[in-house]
C-alpha cells in the first residue's frame, strides 16, 4: 500500500513527519509524494495561525476529494487543538493528536478493518516523556533535522503550542548522540537540532544536561561538516551557550532568535521575558564572540494595543538590528491563548498593511547584511546542481549560487561571494 504525507509548521513537525514516514515504512507501505495517489494520506497540521489551520483544513478536503476512498488521517498540532472530528471535516477518517502519531500505523490499520471514523485527542499533559520517533533519511541528503526537545512550559500570550505539544521533554543524551551517529552514517552531512522550546533541553532529566553540552558533543563526531541550531529564545542564549558555539568549528555561523516586538510595552503584553536592549546587548555579545555570525528573527505585527507610534519603534529596531532574514507574521488570535480576550484587537486590513512594511524593512537589512559579504571566502554545502549552475548554503544559513564543472550534492565548495540580494548571494568557485 502507498502512503502520502505532507507537513505544515516548524522543522520539528517535519522532523515528525518524517518519523512518521519510516513507521510506515517499516511495516512494508511505500512512501509516495503526497501529490501523487495513494491508499493513505496523513497531514501534519499546525495550529500556529489561523492561515495554518485553512491550510490544514485545505489538504485534508483535497486528500479526500482526489481519492475518496483513500484513509486520510489529520495529525499534530491542529488535531490536537482545533476541536476537529471526522465528523466536523468531512472525508477525514481519523484524527489523531501528537502523542498518539507513532500508533499511527496500528491506527490505520485499524480503520481498514472496521472502517469506524475515530478522534484519538489525549491531554497534552498526560506526555512525560519524550516520544522518540527516529526520523528515516532525509530527502535531502546534505541536511538532516535532529528533533532533542518537545513540549513548552511558557504560555507566551499568544501562543497555543503548549496546549497543543504538552511540557517540556528532552531526548536523554546518549540517545541525541546515537541518532546524530544514524544520521552521519546515512549521509547526511548537515544536522540541525530543533525543538519546541530548544534552550529548555534537559531541563527535565536527571543530569540536566545543557544545550551546550550537546552542541560540544554532537560537533566533535566524525563525519560532520556542520552543526546548525533551529528558533532558539533569546534568554536561553546563555554564556556557556556563546562559547559552545564559538569553540566548535563546524557550528555554521547563523543563529534564528524570535524578537517577535521591537517595542517594550508590547513585548510585555506578550508576556515575553526580555525587553528591547537586552535582546541588543545579547547580539552585542553574540558579535563579540562571532563576527561573522548571522542572525534572523521572528516578528509578530498588530499584535492588539500595538499602536502606530510601537510598530515604528519595532520598525526602527529592526534596522538598527541589521537581521540578515526577517519572517513576518501578522498576529493571528488563537482560541484559548490571553491576547485572544485582549482590548485593541486590530483590523485585518492594518495587520496586513503593517505585515508589507516590516517586510520591506527586513528585505533592506537582509541586503544590508548579505552586501557586507561581499569579497569573503565562504564555505558551501551543495545541495542542488543542474549543468554547472550549483546552488547551496554557507554557514550563514543563506543560499548561494556559482558555476562549476564536476560538483555533486553533498559536496563542498569554497565560493567567493561577487553579488548579494536580499535573497540570495552569487559567487565565484
Amino acid at each position: 500500500m502507498k502512503v502520502g504525507l505532507t507537513t505544515l509548521g516548524c522543522k520539528a513537525n517535519q522532523y515528525d513527519t518524517e518519523g512518521i514516514a519510516a513507521l510506515f515504512r517499516a511495516e512494508g507501505y511505500e512512501v509516495v509524494p503526497f501529490s501523487e495517489d495513494a491508499d493513505v494520506r496523513v497531514i501534519n497540521s499546525c495550529s500556529v495561525t489561523q492561515e495554518a489551520v485553512r491550510k490544514s483544513r485545505q489538504l485534508a478536503r483535497r486528500a479526500h476529494h482526489a481519492n475518496p476512498a483513500a484513509v486520510v488521517v489529520l495529525t499534530g498540532c491542529y488535531a490536537q487543538t482545533g476541536g476537529v472530528s471526522p465528523g466536523s471535516l468531512p472525508g477525514v477518517s481519523l484524527v489523531v493528536g501528537p502523542q498518539d502519531r507513532g500508533r499511527l500505523v496500528e491506527l490505520v490499520e485499524t480503520y481498514l478493518r472496521d472502517r469506524l471514523a475515530r478522534t484519538i485527542v489525549r491531554s497534552p499533559g498526560s506526555e512525560k516523556e519524550f516520544l522518540d520517533l527516529p526520523a528515516g533519511v532525509f530527502t535531502d541528503r546534505t541536511r538532516a533535522w535532529l528533533k532533542i526537545q518537545d513540549g513548552c512550559d511558557r504560555f507566551c500570550a499568544y501562543c497555543q503550542i503548549p496546549m497543543a505539544r504538552g511540557p517540556s521533554r528532552s531526548l536523554p543524551m546518549t540517545r541525541v548522540l546515537g541518532e546524530a551517529e544514524r544520521l552521519l552514517a546515512a549521509g547526511h552531512r548537515e544536522l540541525v537540532l530543533t525543538g519546541i522550546h530548544l534552550g529548555a533541553y534537559g531541563a527535565d532529566l536527571p543530569d540536566h544536561p545543557q544545550l551546550a553540552g550537546i552542541v560540544r558533543a554532537i560537533g566533535e563526531l566524525p563525519g560532520l561538516f556542520r552543526l546548525r541550531l533551529g528558533s532558539v529564545e533569546p534568554d536561553d542564549v546563555t554564556s556557556e551557550l556563546i562559547s559552545a558555539i564559538a569553540e566548535t568549528p563546524v557550528f555554521g555561523r547563523h543563529l534564528h532568535l524570535p524578537l517577535q516586538s521591537g517595542d517594550d510595552m508590547i513585548l510585555d503584553k506578550m508576556r515575553r521575558p526580555y525587553r528591547a536592549e537586552d535582546y541588543a546587548e545579547l547580539l552585542g555579545r553574540l558579535h563579540t564572540a562571532l563576527p561573522d555570525l548571522a542572525v534572523s528573527t521572528d516578528l509578530l505585527v498588530g499584535f492588539p494595543g500595538e499602536t502606530e507610534a510601537s510598530f515604528r519603534t519595532t520598525l526602527s529596531f529592526v534596522e538598527r538590528m541589521r537581521f540578515s532574514k526577517l519572517h513576518v507574521f501578522p498576529f493571528s488570535s488563537r482560541p484559548g491563548t490571553a491576547a485572544a480576550s485582549y482590548a485593541g484587537q486590530l483590523p485585518r486590513s492594518e495587520k496586513l498593511e503593517r505585515s508589507r512594511r516590516a517586510i520591506a524593512a527586513g528585505k533592506r537589512t537582509a541586503e544590508e547584511y548579505n552586501r557586507t559579504l561581499i569579497g569573503h571566502q565562504l564555505e558551501v554545502l551543495v545541495e542542488e546542481t543542474k549543468g554547472e549552475s550549483c546552488r547551496g548554503l554557507c554557514g550563514q544559513y543563506l543560499s548561494v549560487q556559482f558555476k562549476a564543472a564536476g560538483v555533486a550534492i553533498n559536496d563542498t565548495a569554497a565560493v567567493v561571494i561577487t553579488e548579494a540580494t536580499p535573497e540570495i548571494l552569487v559567487g565565484h568557485l
